[in-house]
């Protein structure tokens, strides 16, 4: 993580060293005075914008919001950005407070500091369940962010939130939520690993009733809005095939068993691969890594998978995609959840490793 603090008075400038101490547990933090002459406020900001995830002013909070106000963008991507005044009085989470963890930070950094966080944001203030924090935390990806906010106006409304989870779930469940036993209110093609009605003993569940409109599904299907990053998909190919193939391919089969792409970890495949221009140019229009592995560690990867005795001969391990989709996962136990599947001198296999969610 990147952390950018910037301050504007030598008393300023002392409490900022001080902040850096705290903070560099978090990752590397950059220092700087604004009284320097060769670098302006905007020119700072814009620079911390595009590069850091938390971004520290120690000073006035005025100049703190007209400094990040032409870069502002979206909740879901803007950095953390805290104030803290200059005798270390006050921390205050001025953007992303959930998303980007600035609430966290402030509460942190005030303790630290003996200083007073101030939280504004509603959820926290009420002491109430926000999904947007608990995504965070379990690294849920928010498929509809219009969905998330009429989420946090429900529970801020009084309303019961229903919750079903396609992953193991532990922790104590706050009371604004539900957790729902019955499968069957799922749409019938999704496929759950767990039913929540055998969720650990550990995890406490007030049951009730709550409307279809209020209710969070956690999973790698298309109809949940929580997405784990759980799935890999393996791929194998004859050379030269275009990314257009490649895209056309993936997609069918993700289709087909109604899997979400946001919950794609990564595309993998045998190192003899890792130049094929189609599945680089797939993996770059989607924003996935791309992970490739030997015919020797592929071989490595324990159970029983598809053999072909030309790929083989060819490649020097009798199953490519499978093995592959396994392996990404390295120490995390996975399972393959579509077998290998051939199309016109493509093969693909899809694995999903275990997962579960958390409440605190």
């Amino acid at each position: 993580m990147q952390i950018e603090i910037i301050s504007f008075t030598s008393q300023g400038s002392s409490l900022a060293k001080k902040i850096k101490e705290i903070m560099k547990v978090y990752g590397n933090v950059q220092v700087t005075s604004g009284k320097e002459k060769n670098i302006s406020l905007q020119t700072w900001t814009e620079n911390a914008f595009s590069k850091a995830q938390v971004l520290i002013f120690v000073g006035a909070a005025g100049i703190a919001v007209r400094a990040i106000a032409p870069f502002v963008q979206d909740k879901f991507k803007d950095p953390a950005v805290l104030v803290v005044d200059e005798k270390g009085t006050y921390v205050i989470p001025v953007l992303s407070g959930h998303v980007g963890g600035a609430n966290a930070y402030a509460l942190q950094l005030a303790e630290k500091l003996q200083a007073q966080a101030v939280i504004t944001t509603a959820t926290d203030i009420n002491q109430k369940f926000a999904v947007d924090v608990f995504a965070k935390k379990n690294q849920l990806f928010i498929k509809d962010r219009v969905w998330a906010k009429e989420i946090s106006a429900a529970i801020l409304g009084g309303e019961k939130i229903g919750f079903f989870c396609e992953g193991q779930v532990t922790g104590t469940i706050p009371e604004e939520v539900v957790t729902e036993q019955v499968i069957g209110t799922m749409p019938e093609e999704v496929v759950a690993e767990q039913v929540i009605g055998t969720m650990p003993e550990e995890v406490v569940a007030e049951q009730g009733k709550v409307t279809e409109k209020y209710r969070i599904n956690v999973g790698i299907h298309n109809t949940c809005q929580l997405i784990p990053k759980a799935v890999t998909v393996g791929i194998g190919c004859r050379k030269g095939k275009s990314a257009e193939e490649i895209e056309i391919f993936v997609l069918e089969q993700l289709g087909k068993q109604q899997i979400a792409m946001e919950s794609i970890s990564c595309v993998a495949s045998v190192d003899k691969k890792k130049n094929e221009a189609g599945i680089l140019a797939f993996c770059e229009k989607y924003g996935l890594e791309f992970q490739t592995f030997s015919p020797e560690e592929l071989e490595r990867v324990p159970g029983e998978y598809t053999q072909s005795e030309f790929v083989e001969k060819t490649i020097g391990v009798g199953n490519v995609c499978e093995r592959a989709a396994i392996c990404a996962w390295k120490q995390n136990r996975a399972h393959i959840l579509q077998p290998k599947t051939a199309q016109n001198g493509k093969t693909l296999a899809i694995a999903e490793k275990e997962w579960s969610v958390r409440f605190e």
